[in-house]
């Protein structure tokens, strides 16, 4: 396997502005949203461009601040730690293993609500019923 080492300094930059800024977003479960994920370590799911960008379903509001959200990928993936369904004429795939609490800071825009029964199921599937 070919290791390729990665740059955190941009990340970093942004991390500490996302920091930093004020007030609350008005997020929901079932909702997905491009977030700020960042550049990650080892397997972890990085985000992309220049935001370090991932869209990410929320799986738990726990607060008006926190929430527990999976990244979403289009690459089909098969097995127990994955769960893919259709989006907006696209299939996805949750990647139930990388189940993390992040801040509302990390979000970016709403891309839009997956379906209840669809939800209902991947949470099972997860395990966070």
């Amino acid at each position: 396997m070919t290791y390729m080492a990665k740059d955190f300094t941009k990340w970093h930059k942004l991390k500490s502005r996302l920091d930093s800024r004020q007030g609350t977003a008005s997020f929901n479960e079932r909702e997905i949203w491009w977030c700020s994920a960042g550049m990650n370590i080892g397997n972890e799911t990085d985000g992309k461009n220049e935001y370090f960008e991932r869209p990410m379903l929320i799986i738990r509001k726990l607060s008006r601040e926190i929430f527990w959200a999976m990244p979403l990928t289009t690459r089909i993936r098969k097995g127990r730690f994955y769960y893919t369904f259709m989006y907006k004429k696209s299939q996805q795939t949750v990647i139930l293993s990388q189940l993390k609490a992040l801040s509302w800071k990390r979000l970016q825009r709403p891309m839009g609500k997956i379906d209840p029964q669809i939800f209902r199921e991947i949470k099972r599937a997860a395990g966070v019923v």
